[in-house]
């Protein structure tokens, strides 16, 4: 079962990087949002804050499925998760 398992895992390093920049960030992210709701004052700003975590992470998710889509045996393995990702991203505009 190793084997098999292997054959899935991305071989490139920079994925497990980009998974931990990307986990830090939505914890950062909830973290300033649930600071927003539990002290509601200076709400444009903390607004904006929680914004620039959004936006971190879309631009993570970018990088994860760019390296994706240059690392993948499957190529349209790697379109499907793009569009996927891109039909089911929603903002706080």
């Amino acid at each position: 079962m190793p084997g098999l398992l292997q054959r899935f895992l991305p071989r490139e390093e920079g994925f497990f990087d980009l998974f931990a920049k990307q986990a830090a960030n939505i914890r950062e992210g909830a973290n300033a949002l649930l600071k927003m709701l539990t002290h509601y004052t200076g709400v444009p700003e903390q607004v904006q804050i929680v914004k620039a975590f959004e936006h971190e992470g879309d631009e993570i998710t970018h990088a994860i499925f760019t390296k994706l889509n240059q690392t993948s045996s499957r190529p349209s393995i790697a379109k499907t998760f793009t569009s996927s990702a891109a039909s089911s991203t929603t903002s706080l505009t």
